[in-house]
């Protein structure tokens, strides 16, 4: 019986933008892919609840870098899990490499490990990595102390709620000039105060 072959969607959304993050609540993030951008920091760690654009901004991060024509690939360990351990072999030749979901490797010690030495390779082949999870490095209960010892060396922050209204309206108004959409301004008031906050 032939085995069925699993698809991945390794793409980046290209409907995702860093102009999006633009509400006060993101300065501090920004300034850091700032950083990573030039350079001046090799690893950035992000976290926050679910529901709160930590896969949309990592796939605007692909997206930017994509943009300065250096290769990005965003993954996540959602879709992975399931999959050959082996798919994080040979991604260090991305100049980024952006890691969602790690909280979904908890009871991988096999994933954990892969991790590790991809981080390792990317370190040793000065690429950059990107990483997200719904909590801090140090609260992952991984089994593997020195995995999560290289997670805690990213600088971390944690993602705005989206409880903030001027982050709210930041967001709406990036994504409608984006794509040439014009609301009356009842209908941008109503989803700002009655829409999803997340």
């Amino acid at each position: 019986m032939a085995e069925a072959q699993l698809s991945l969607n390794l793409d980046i959304k290209h409907d995702a933008s860093l102009s999006d993050f633009a509400g006060p609540g993101w300065m501090s993030i920004i300034d850091a892919v700032r950083q990573l951008h030039v350079g001046l920091i090799g690893q950035l760690y992000l976290f926050g609840s679910p529901a709160t654009g930590k896969s949309h901004l990592l796939s605007a991060i692909c997206e930017s870098f994509i943009e300065m024509e250096k290769s990005a690939i965003c993954l996540s360990l959602n879709e992975l899990i399931h999959t050959d351990v082996h798919v994080l072999s040979s991604l260090e030749n991305f100049d980024l490499i952006a890691i969602d979901d790690l909280e979904v490797l908890e009871q991988s010690s096999q994933w954990q490990e892969a991790l590790f030495h991809l981080i390792n390779r990317s370190r040793e082949g000065q690429r950059q990595l990107l990483f997200a999870a719904n909590k801090p490095a140090g609260d992952l209960p991984f089994q593997l102390r020195d995995l999560l010892t290289r997670l805690a060396q990213a600088p971390a922050f944690k993602v705005p709620t989206g409880h903030d209204l001027a982050d709210r309206q930041a967001l709406l108004q990036s994504i409608l000039r984006r794509r040439g959409w014009q609301f009356d301004d009842r209908i941008i008031n109503h989803l700002l105060t009655e829409g999803p906050h997340r």
